[in-house]
């Protein structure tokens, strides 16, 4: 039971803050499709923006359902190696890192030179996963 628990936390945790770096990025990457095209009424009191005050209408760009499909599927990638995929773990640690460093999240964007410093990271776990695996690999 506590393991599903803390499955459940962690692929919540990296899902978030793999929304909160890919987001931004794919807006931007995107072109029209990084324009807030959709909006949806909510309730109110369910969204507040940085005032406090509530949101009575959440927009959002068709590239940030692509965030939050791509945010998700390596997020139940990670949880379902039972967290032993080193290259996944690292990156999901990274962005985890990242947005608790910048006190940042979707939908501010990220930390100025932030991606680089991600992306070395990134490619820092694939090169220790191969350092690892070589057998696998060669």
């Amino acid at each position: 039971m506590h393991q599903s628990a803390l499955n459940a936390y962690f692929w919540l945790l990296g899902s978030f803050a793999a929304i909160g770096a890919f987001g931004p990025l794919l807006r931007k990457a995107s072109g029209p499709l990084g324009d807030k095209s959709i909006k949806v009424d909510v309730p109110e009191g369910l969204l507040l923006d940085e005032q406090g005050e509530s949101v009575r209408t959440a927009e959002a760009a068709p590239s940030d359902i692509l965030a939050l499909v791509l945010s998700m599927a390596i997020a139940t990638a990670e949880v379902s190696s039972n967290h032993t995929n080193f290259t996944l773990n690292n990156l999901l640690a990274c962005l985890i890192a990242t947005v608790r460093a910048c006190g940042q999240s979707f939908p501010r964007g990220p930390c100025p030179n932030i991606l680089f410093t991600q992306l070395i990271i990134i490619m820092q776990s694939c090169i220790n996963t191969i350092r690892m695996f070589p057998k696998a690999f060669f």
